[in-house]
């Protein structure tokens, strides 16, 4: 059960850019992210960013081409993010697909045939053992 805690930490940590000490730390870790993305010959998808700790988010922001879009709540920054991606056509990071794809499903209810099948799992098959 610590792995698979560990590893949701990691992919959690992979698609939220979670600053514990304040906003201007957040420039870095955008820039680490627009890297580690150039690595996989990606760009800088849609991207959530928060301020605080778990318990008290200060800041909630979507990034995406320079622009910092603010937003009130974590639920409000997800939900800009799934769209967005959408509206766009946007592929999500590879690094962190699954994930979009579970949080399209569970939080925006948008389902697409096929999504998820990619390592032969399912994101249906994924919700159903949440539930």
């Amino acid at each position: 059960m610590y792995i698979l805690h560990y590893i949701i930490n990691i992919m959690i940590y992979q698609i939220f850019i979670c600053s514990y000490q304040n906003v201007s730390d957040i420039e870095n870790r955008i820039e680490e992210r627009k890297l580690q993305l150039a690595a996989a010959k990606q760009t800088l998808q849609p991207t959530l960013v928060f301020v605080g700790n778990y318990s008290s988010i200060t800041t909630c922001m979507v990034v995406f081409d320079c622009i910092r879009y603010y937003l009130t709540n974590v639920i409000d920054a997800v939900e800009l993010a799934l769209y967005t991606f959408f509206a766009l056509d946007i592929q999500y990071p590879s690094d962190s697909e699954q994930l979009w794809l579970f949080l399209q499903q569970a939080v925006g209810g948008i389902k697409v045939p096929g999504d998820g099948r990619k390592n032969g799992m399912s994101i249906v098959k994924l919700l159903g053992q949440c539930v």
